[in-house]
């Protein structure tokens, strides 16, 4: 599964991604922990993020 996972992560977009790493009600930890991680590997930069 953490293949899987790994990949789709991949493929989706940088926003897709932090909507899922930022949704404090997400049942799942490691969809919010390979976003996270997807999103870092893309050095994307979580303090210039306007609320």
């Amino acid at each position: 599964m953490k293949t899987d996972l790994e990949n789709i992560y991949k493929s989706k977009t940088d926003k897709e991604l932090y909507e899922i790493f930022s949704d404090k009600n997400s049942k799942y930890e490691e969809e919010i922990s390979f976003a996270k991680k997807e999103l870092e590997n893309r050095n994307f930069e979580f303090d210039k993020i306007e609320l």
